[in-house]
């Protein structure tokens, strides 16, 4: 991709603080279980949140990383809350009791004074918020940074006893780090945040000192991140930093995501200190899935299913193409590293879907916009959210349009009328919109110039003049950004039904919040409209008041075409792709960027 994107919202600090405080006060209102850790859980994220905003700020302000009375402060509220949910964890959701020493609460009192506190440290009125990539839409799970670090001192080479400093990287790592602290006991914990390039920690004097003052020759250094991505240069910041200021290469433990190895781009220092490191991950499957499983995925929904059936069969990745498409026939192109956590279970006959939508507000934001397309007729039926889980009853014997038979009129005035739904009903803050036309634009030139050449890219350029207008006339929503005709269902009933419909704007995906023309364009693309089809769709859409102008409809169907070529040829490109699947997605980019050249020569 030509661009980047992320989750953000500008938040006002004290609204923000009464929230977490009133939600952490409330606990005892939840029922126990696992909407009770859920709570518990999207709290954490939320603190984790100003942590990182509070602390940027202050770095940004004073120009360097400080331990300051807000650092100290904020630490020990994250952990304390982490202690918590760790308690939680442990019991699966149970209320906290006294456990002959020491109230299991503790912790949780511990934090309604952190907050309460937070007052005399001089903090801004409001910042913005960024929600790191992990809890929005990558499925990245805390527990397993919890049981990460429960096995810390289980014996390597020989058990390790010494005292444990956590250093964080912000971003995930705020939370993240905490998550370790808490299981691991840690005596210190920090985060700070890498920048320049190569990226590096801005950490020096009092600051450096408080942190590493009185660690002995067996204290261990643990780093905390959601990455590594294909860089590690974050892990690989901090690390440095450490080895710097005189910590043993032998003392340092990573706590990454996932156990992958550092991509080619990563320095050969980074390279060499990972592959020789001690590294502790935890994944998903190990603790939620199968016989062995900690807590089973199956038992958080059952009060929305009934008694599930057996155990979840995991459909992400792509494999949902194998239950819902007729056996043999061609499979549409999907990126496997990209696709959200998808599982089928069986419950009293009846197979239900639980596909990951993101923690806290991006969680319940969704199930409220599921909940809308279903009371329209305009998507399957919700029953829930658990835990990061959409939970909906699976369409049995539904089929995606191209292996279905229905009626093109009838098609055409459905889409037309999701697409007026949306635009009256997920109206997008202009502070949330998503890429402006002028940056669509840049990254259609740069995907045209790489994949078609120097000339097609300069046609690109003949929209820069119309930028103002685009501008002016852009009224962001929250647009849907996955028309293609596989994520239209055929019911048995005949019923139309869109599908995967509430992820795609509101997510890291760079596009975004975006004017309802983007998803007409979309759907003229996807869905094969030309000619009276064309002029029928866009006629319907102005009869329900979407009304775009035909230049507005132009430009974004030339953006949207360079978008999905560079997506799709990018993904055939990237290590560890199955060559079956490469080659669709490389198919899929080339068709895209054949019908831009199309559109750009007329």
């Amino acid at each position: 991709m030509g661009f980047a994107g992320e989750v953000s919202r500008r938040e006002v600090t004290w609204e923000k603080v009464e929230r977490i405080r009133s939600g952490l006060s409330g606990l005892g209102d939840v029922r126990p279980g696992i909407e009770r850790h859920a709570v518990l859980a999207d709290h954490l994220l939320e603190l984790g949140e100003l942590e990182q905003a509070l602390l940027d700020a202050q770095l940004a302000k004073e120009g360097r990383e400080r331990w300051t009375s807000l650092s100290t402060r904020l630490a020990k509220l994250t952990v304390a809350v982490a202690e918590a949910f760790h308690l939680s964890y442990r019991h699966r959701g149970a209320p906290p009791s006294f456990d002959g020493v020491r109230s299991k609460a503790a912790p949780l009192r511990e934090a309604l004074r952190g907050l309460r506190d937070l007052r005399g440290v001089g903090v801004p009125e409001d910042f913005r918020v960024t929600v790191p990539a992990g809890f929005a839409d990558g499925g990245l799970y805390p527990e397993t940074f919890l049981e990460a670090a429960g096995r810390l001192r289980l014996p390597v080479d020989a058990p390790w006893r010494g005292e444990l400093r956590v250093l964080g990287v912000r971003g995930a790592g705020s939370v993240l780090a905490a998550l370790v602290a808490a299981a691991g006991r840690a005596g210190v914990t920090a985060t700070v945040r890498p920048s320049g390039v190569p990226p590096v920690v801005n950490l020096t004097g009092r600051t450096a000192w408080r942190l590493t003052e009185g660690a002995g020759a067996e204290a261990l250094w643990a780093v905390v991140d959601e990455g590594p991505d294909a860089t590690g240069a974050s892990f690989g910041a901090v690390a440095d930093w450490l080895e710097d200021w005189g910590i043993r290469r032998e003392s340092l433990v990573f706590f990454p995501a996932h156990p992958g190895e550092l991509g080619p781009e990563a320095l050969d220092r980074h390279r060499a200190r990972w592959a020789a490191a001690r590294r502790l991950t935890v994944s998903f499957d190990e603790l939620f899935l199968g016989p062995a499983a900690v807590w089973p995925l199956e038992q958080w929904v059952e009060d929305l299913t009934g008694r599930i059936d057996g155990p979840a069969e995991d459909v992400g990745g792509g494999r949902w193409r194998e239950v819902l498409l007729p056996a043999g026939s061609a499979r549409p192109p999907v990126h496997p590293g990209r696709e959200r956590r998808k599982f089928l279970v069986r419950a009293g006959g009846a197979r239900w879907l639980l596909k990951f939508a993101g923690f806290g507000r991006l969680g319940r934001e969704k199930l409220e916009r599921s909940i809308a397309l279903a009371a329209a007729g305009l998507g399957p039926r919700v029953a829930g959210l658990r835990h990061g889980f959409l939970v909906m009853p699976w369409l049995e014997r539904a089929r995606p349009l191209p292996f279905a038979s229905f009626d093109r009129r009838l098609l055409i005035e459905k889409v037309a009328g999701y697409v007026a739904f949306r635009a009256t009903r997920f109206r997008a803050h202009p502070e949330v919109a998503g890429a402006s036309p002028a940056a669509l634009l840049e990254n259609a030139v740069a995907q045209a110039r790489s994949a078609l050449g120097a000339e097609m890219a300069e046609r690109l350029h003949a929209w820069r003049d119309r930028l103002p207008d685009l501008e002016a006339m852009a009224r962001p929503v929250f647009t849907d950004n996955r028309m293609h005709a596989w994520e239209w269902l055929v019911t048995r009933d005949g019923r139309i039904v869109k599908t995967d419909a509430v992820d795609h704007s509101t997510g890291t995906d760079p596009v975004g919040a975006q004017d309802p023309a983007w998803d007409l364009a979309g759907a003229l693309v996807e869905l094969g409209l030309e000619g009276g089809e064309e002029s029928h769709f866009l006629g319907s859409a102005a009869r329900r008041g979407v009304r775009p102008i035909p230049s507005q409809v132009s430009f974004y169907k030339a953006t949207y075409l360079a978008d999905q070529m560079g997506r799709y040829l990018a993904a055939a490109r990237e290590p560890g792709v199955d060559p079956e699947e490469s080659e669709r997605l490389r198919r899929a980019g080339e068709g895209y960027g054949e019908r831009l050249r199309r559109a750009l020569s007329e």
